[in-house]
């Protein structure tokens, strides 16, 4: 049964203890765990387990734990640290009652020994010592740490029945449970052990953090260290601090120094100390005693600061390290090539997508830690080249889905307490869902199963085809992409011509999933209407005077409305590669940042223009020149350092540089047409649904060389325009440039 503390209020934040003291002398015990927010499970003083994974309005997950390997003859303890978030991190999904489950029995040979499920047995007690804070600045995660040590520990008192537990979908007569249980779809994130690689600034501190022994702050000084963790990482921090009663602790996590005036922040080199170190900060309240001090959840950081103030006597800090916390993605790919700067993109690349993927992919792990349709399809696309876990990628595309309002819109982030419309982000999860057959052609059922959900997004956006066959003012938040001319990520009110051209696409990718699952009528269907709306949008927005697109139908013009013209193949050929010449020769105009910068590349190849759009990875160069481990939000104000949809050398160079793809929905056939990009050599493996297929090619002295190796049929174009059809699993193929 689900149990609460009785001093537990709704709709507040607190952490609290639950615990059961058992005798034990055999037999194994299996638990399933959750709560409402969040737990860490420790036995016998030990931390095993922790959960569960994010859920939303329609799932609350719990985890299957073996707790065997933990318990001794003898008197044995459980405990439960339960957090319960009230408006804090929107993006994990919670009821107003604080609550937790624990379901396990002790089992012998002859059947259960003792059931030592949740239930009026166990005790409870708030956790004093514990409030949740919020930084001076608006973000989702606003949720960090005040710990006073010097309160005074609550009484353990017997827990109260909330109501019975309810798992996986056996509701008696249906009706439906608080927390409808499910079991957690996805693996532990990481907990891997890393140390702090060097001291950027200290003040009065004696000793050595960054060894076993430690620093010491004098008795009634202020102090403070900072350091660095060589990368952006995403984890928990760890430190054994001791101090008298009243002295403090305070740590900063930050993903770079800054330069702050008054609310304006910007940053240069990102380790450079002529700035500060300014960000979310937990704070700890001494007492005399040693404490070994964790965040509950993980936080952001490349940089974090210490600052220490003590009373009247030394404070010790010691131990310090961390440990990531990441989704434990199993990367196979691989590339080298020619280009000096390939080996920090792409490793910079990997790092980024995966610091953005926990228990959902994420925009950006330091201020909001939400699950955004637009930044999740690209993500969810890189990691399909990296290695073959789809377990992340189906739980995003299910939860989107589940995110459907009733008139097919489909919400923009979700899971998230608080709702947001960007009709745009609608189309890319009809884009995620095609992606995801193509990459995971096993998994045909789960796709098919979203058509009618498809199909009730594209309803949404036929219904606001107006008498000029274009998608009509959508409302909402009409969000494309961060233009520093542009107030809210728009182009402004009106009709959007790429919103017309965007519906056309995800029109093009429904039918040729309708046509997958033998819905031919359908698939008619959709390709009229997409050629429909290509038609009357290209006859609509295109400027004779200016030979492009507007934006809106007042006017405007940026390189995105000829982009998604081209995308949609509202233009093509020709056409398209004069388009996009005049586009990339037009100064002016306002440029695709990096969101957007994946559909420019797209664009560009269709075109015919694609080294073209090798050298706009300028702007990712210059990145690790300023010093960033991870790929920033824009090139517009910057605000995070880490964002997935930057990630996008792991497509160009796999896709495009090496030239693997998969072929259709069958999982039969792979592509290799390699692209050149005035490289000498490229080599990789990437991950594709017949496995792993190696590449390596090089280009030198008019010679074209290249050599592949995989299983399944392979069906390579050279330079030279010949195509070849191998099925032996190496093979060496030459021609002429």
């Amino acid at each position: 049964m689900w149990i609460t503390d009785t001093r537990a209020e709704p709709k507040a934040d607190g952490l609290f203890h639950f615990r059961k003291r058992f005798n034990y002398t055999e037999g194994t015990l299996i638990a399933r765990v959750s709560a409402d927010t969040r737990y860490k499970l420790f036995v016998n003083g030990r931390e095993v387990h922790c959960g569960p994974s994010k859920g939303n309005r329609y799932v609350t997950y719990y985890e299957t734990v073996d707790l065997t390997p933990y318990l001794t003859e003898g008197e044995n303890e459980i405990l439960a640290l339960v957090l319960h978030l009230n408006y804090r991190m929107a993006s994990i999904h919670r009821t107003e009652r604080t609550a937790f489950l624990f379901d396990g029995q002790i089992v012998g040979e002859n059947g259960v020994i003792e059931d030592i499920s949740s239930d009026e047995s166990w005790v409870s007690a708030p956790d004093s010592s514990f409030t949740c804070t919020a930084p001076d600045y608006w973000c989702f995660t606003d949720f960090t740490e005040r710990i006073d040590y010097t309160a005074e520990s609550s009484e353990f008192m017997p827990c109260v029945k909330v109501c019975d537990a309810v798992f996986d979908n056996d509701y008696p007569y249906g009706e439906m449970a608080a927390w409808r249980l499910k079991e957690r779809e996805i693996p532990q994130l990481t907990n891997i052990e890393r140390e702090f690689v060097r001291v950027m600034r200290s003040d009065m501190v004696e000793g050595d953090i960054l060894s076993k022994k430690g620093i010491s702050v004098a008795p009634n000084t202020t102090a403070y260290i900072e350091l660095d963790a060589g990368v952006h990482f995403t984890g928990t921090p760890h430190l054994l601090v001791k101090g008298s009663s009243g002295a403090s602790v305070k740590i900063t996590y930050a993903e770079s120094y800054i330069f702050k005036d008054g609310w304006r922040i910007t940053k240069k080199m990102r380790d450079d100390t002529d700035g500060i170190i300014y960000g979310m900060t937990d704070e700890l309240i001494l007492d005399g005693n040693s404490h070994v001090y964790e965040p509950f959840w993980l936080r952001t950081f490349r940089f974090i600061r210490i600052e220490i103030t003590s009373t009247d006597s030394p404070v010790y800090i010691s131990d310090l390290k961390f440990f990531e916390n990441k989704y434990p993605l199993a990367v196979s790919a691989r590339f080298e090539s020619s280009d000096p700067d390939s080996a920090a993109l792409w490793e910079n690349s990997i790092r980024t997508v995966n610091n953005c993927m926990h228990e959902t992919f994420e925009d950006c792990p330091y201020y909001e830690q939400t699950q955004y349709a637009m930044d999740s399809r690209l993500e969810m696309l890189f990691t399909y080249h990296l290695g073959a876990d789809r377990r992340l990628a189906k739980k995003g595309i299910n939860e989107f889905f589940l995110s459907q309002y009733p008139d097919g819109m489909t919400q923009a982030r979700f899971p998230s307490l608080s709702e947001q419309v960007i009709p745009g982000f609608a189309l890319h999860v009809v884009y995620m869902a095609e992606d995801y057959l193509r990459f995971t052609p096993t998994d045909r059922g789960f796709v098919r199963s979203l058509m009618p959900k498809i199909d009730a997004i594209l309803s949404w956006f036929d219904r606001l085809v107006d008498d000029r066959g274009v998608v009509a003012d959508t409302g909402y938040w009409r969000f494309l992409d961060w233009v520093k001319s542009w107030r809210d990520g728009s182009p402004g009110k009106g009709a959007m011509a790429a919103y017309s051209f965007m519906y056309a696409l995800a029109l093009k990718k429904a039918a040729d999933l309708a046509t997958a699952f033998g819905y031919n009528d359908l698939a008619a269907e959709y390709a009229d209407r997409a050629d429909r709306i290509n038609s009357s949008a290209k006859e609509y927005f295109y400027d004779n005077e200016r030979q492009l697109f507007t934006d809106t139908e007042n006017g405007g013009f940026s390189q995105h409305a000829q982009v998604w013209a081209v995308l949609s193949g509202a233009v093509s050929g020709d056409e398209a590669t004069a388009l996009m010449t005049r586009m990339l020769g037009d100064n002016e105009l306002p440029i695709c940042s990096y969101s957007m910068r994946y559909f420019l590349f797209r664009a560009l190849e269709t075109a015919g223009l694609y080294d073209r759009a090798y050298g706009l990875l300028d702007g990712w160069r210059d990145m690790i020149k300023r010093g960033l481990t991870t790929w920033a939000e824009d090139d517009v104000q910057e605000r995070s350092d880490c964002h997935g949809w930057g990630s996008l050398p792991i497509y160009e160079f796999s896709a495009v540089i090496l030239g693997v793809r998969p072929i259709g929905y069958e999982g039969k056939a792979v592509e290799i047409r390699p692209t050149l990009a005035g490289l000498e050599y490229a080599k990789g493996v990437v991950s594709t649904p017949l496995g792993d297929i190696e590449v390596d090619w090089t280009a030198k002295d008019g010679k074209f060389t290249l050599s592949v190796s995989g299983k399944g049929e392979k069906r390579v174009t050279l330079p030279d325009g010949t195509t070849h059809i191998i099925t032996e699993e190496k093979a060496t193929l030459f021609c002429a440039i």
